[in-house]
């Protein structure tokens, strides 16, 4: 039998994947609420100015063309699928604006529609805002788990025959990547389609220059790219001079050779964000605001060039993806 990896772009650093075992780990939820609180809201020329009641004298101002393209309705947001269903050019105009009420801003619109928007969810979208606006979290926020050589000896682990068959297991598969960055399912068979058949399981799969699967054959002579080559190859996330950077990534180690070498390494790329953010911030903020070009070639063939920042970050200023590969 053989084992497979699941990584996810939270992101983990790898070497060459190779299998491992261990026993289940289980996943946490939190569940916070935070309401907003708006200490004056006022109506000025083309937008609303809404003043936060906290120590900091935060402020986050809405134009009404934004919140007419951002009417939560019904009628202007399908219910199922959350896409608009209104004209994004229609008249923005405001017939009437009610900012008295301290749990929502309300709207009549001149073409006699009516929207209402709660201060919880205008902090949560603030676009337009003084330089730190504290929004508050998410209603359920999973918690993630930074590890390292001492904090996770043993890696989540999800059974081959349980995540195709029944949807908890696969559930419970995609929590643990999400929680830890990586999930070891053994019990795959030896072959190249098993590994498919859980991808798709899974979700689409993202064809890349090498297609939906890559194999990599050790005793393949011909050296066409760094993975075959008899050096070391360092801790890297993969594909970051490509435009679509894949998003869970397998590997399946369908069989092992007599010989030296093979072995993983995985850093959590998280974990590294963090320690480097708590030790040193000045090179974390260097790392976060000077882009990396990734260039790599393909035989004359083909030739992908992006920027990466190393740590990205969100309008939270909180991780979001982590890109690291020297050898691109």
């Amino acid at each position: 039998m053989s084992a497979g990896m699941l990584s996810f772009s939270r992101n983990v650093l790898r070497y060459l994947a190779s299998p491992l075992a261990s026993p289940t780990r289980s996943i946490s939820f939190r569940r916070l609420v935070t309401r907003a609180s708006a200490g004056a809201a006022t109506e000025e020329r083309n937008s609303i100015l809404v003043n936060w009641s906290n120590e900091k004298n935060e402020w986050s101002k809405f134009h009404f063309d934004w919140l007419r393209d951002n009417c939560p309705c019904s009628a202007c947001k399908h219910p199922d699928y959350n896409q608009r269903l209104l004209n994004t050019l229609e008249d923005a105009t405001p017939a009437h604006v009610d900012v008295k009420g301290s749990d929502a801003v309300e709207i009549r619109w001149k073409d006699g529609h009516y929207s209402s928007f709660s201060y919880n969810w205008l902090l949560a979208n603030s676009y337009c805002h003084s330089p730190v606006v504290t929004r508050p979290p998410a209603a359920e926020k999973r918690e993630i788990t930074l590890w390292d050589a001492d904090g996770m000896v043993t890696p989540p682990e999800m059974d081959f025959n349980d995540i195709l068959k029944d949807d908890k297991s696969l559930l419970t598969l995609l929590k643990s990547v999400y929680q830890y960055g990586i999930c070891f399912v053994p019990g795959i068979p030896p072959n190249n389609e098993s590994m498919l058949e859980l991808a798709k399981r899974i979700g689409q799969i993202q064809n890349t220059y090498y297609g939906g699967q890559w194999y990599m054959d050790a005793g393949d002579m011909v050296v066409s790219h760094v993975s075959y080559a008899k050096a070391k190859i360092p801790p890297h996330t993969d594909c970051p001079a490509f435009c679509g950077v894949p998003g869970l990534t397998y590997f399946h180690a369908i069989a092992f050779v007599d010989g030296k070498g093979g072995c993983t390494t995985l850093i959590d790329g998280f974990k590294l964000a963090d320690t480097i953010k708590r030790n040193n911030p000045e090179h974390f903020a260097l790392l976060s605001k000077v882009s990396i070009l990734y260039d790599i070639e393909y035989k004359n063939v083909a030739t992908y060039k992006a920027r990466r920042y190393t740590f990205t970050l969100d309008d939270n200023d909180e991780m979001s993806a982590f890109y690291l590969n020297q050898a691109d």
